[in-house]
């Protein structure tokens, strides 16, 4: 376990209120989001009402544990400018002839780099959006089998950021733009940049830009270096914070979007995206059946051992009563809660069930193992089906 998995664990409690909090120092302020509806409560409180009233820009990623920078600097050692401007010259100049009426975009190198972004170019730009919930889409969208506890959402408050650096100041607007630059590319061809409320960010330095933009701030904050954490969330909270969401609520995340027309299809107004979406309808009704399959067959398994340990024990057989109502008690908690992240729940919700059933104390952790053992041969089981998605 990394140490900032570890620390954000430590939000939890502090998580239930809502309160921000600082993983390490030169981050944002983080709070961790448990389920749909607490996320939903946050948007209706007072805190993000009053700032979003502001120009917030948001972006999702897909594991919290991922530092904020461009695909180019993720493949870029050192000389991150002179690859940079080598990446484009080479763009420019195999692209002729490829994109139909190329010259509109040549004006400005963003908008070729923008046009690259598209078509999945390595480039210096990171995608942005005014919406919260597509940030969310783009946060959840992705369901490749990798192991991540966490994704997370990055708000930035461009007016607020560009106010301590203005442009009536060329000096002052010059440091701003050595780490990042805001652009919205004047022309959007294949729709996608309006259907996702998108703009951009261009990363002019190398390494992780959340540390940059931090610092960046912080040098125009009054006393922010000798403040305690409580006192340097609170300044930092209205120009930048981070939202983390456990990975373990995907579907109910893709499900309450997909409600709200927010999906492939719509954010995506081509091919690609009808392509995506089409993906994303066949692997929901193949997961769902899994799910279904993996549920009957643990209930069967947990069902048989249960049955087994009634019948083979005499003190059992004639007091209890029989098992398919404990077995269908004891499935529902292992379905409510995720293996790996709360098998711990998972224990004391079944001790507790044999308790309050009456199945004497020394066959409980006997009854545990057994279950954990079918839990761990029916979940590795399914996730191999998984692999690829």
């Amino acid at each position: 376990m990394t140490v900032k998995t570890e620390k954000l664990r430590k939000c939890n409690d502090k998580a239930k209120n809502k309160n921000f909090s600082l993983l390490e120092e030169g981050s944002a302020p983080v709070v961790l989001i448990d389920g749909f509806n607490q996320f939903s409560s946050f948007l209706q409180s007072p805190f993000f009402r009053k700032t979003h009233e502001e120009n917030h820009v948001f972006r999702g990623q897909e594991n919290g544990m991922w530092q904020l920078r461009s695909s180019l600097d993720r493949i870029v050692i050192n000389d991150f400018l002179e690859q940079r401007n080598k990446q484009l010259e080479n763009f420019r100049k195999f692209v002729r002839g490829r994109i139909i009426n190329i010259e509109n975009y040549e004006k400005t190198d963003n908008e070729l780099w923008a046009v690259g972004q598209h078509f999945a170019l390595k480039t210096p730009l990171l995608d942005w959006t005014r919406s919260i919930y597509v940030a969310l889409f783009f946060a959840f969208s992705t369901n490749d089998g990798k192991t991540k506890e966490y994704r997370t959402i990055y708000a930035l408050n461009r007016e607020k950021i560009e106010k301590l650096f203005p442009e009536n100041s060329p000096q002052e607007r010059a440091k701003l733009e050595r780490i990042l630059t805001f652009f919205e590319p004047v022309r959007d061809d294949y729709g996608r940049l309006v259907n996702q409320s998108g703009l951009f960010t261009v990363q002019n330095m190398d390494g992780d830009l959340e540390k940059h933009i931090v610092s960046l701030i912080a040098s125009k904050l009054e006393s922010y270096s000798r403040g305690r954490e409580e006192e340097k969330v609170k300044k930092l909270l209205p120009y930048f914070y981070k939202i983390y969401f456990r990975d373990t609520e995907r579907k109910n995340y893709i499900l309450q979007l997909q409600t709200m027309n927010i999906h492939h299809g719509s954010l995506f107004p081509d091919v690609l995206g009808a392509s995506e979406y089409c993906n994303l309808l066949m692997q929901d009704q193949l997961e769902r059946k899994l799910e279904k399959e993996k549920k009957s067959e643990i209930y069967q398994a947990v069902r048989k051992v249960l049955a087994h340990k009634r019948a083979s024990s005499p003190q059992l057989k004639n007091k209890l009563k029989p098992v398919g109502l404990l077995t269908s008690m004891i499935v529902k908690i292992i379905e409510e809660n995720s293996v790996e992240a709360y098998m711990n729940k998972i224990v004391s919700g079944i001790i507790e069930l044999l308790t309050k059933n009456q199945w004497p104390k020394e066959f409980h952790e006997e009854i545990v193992d057994s279950i954990k053992t079918i839990i761990s041969e029916k979940t590795e089981k399914y996730e191999k089906y998984k692999v690829g998605w």
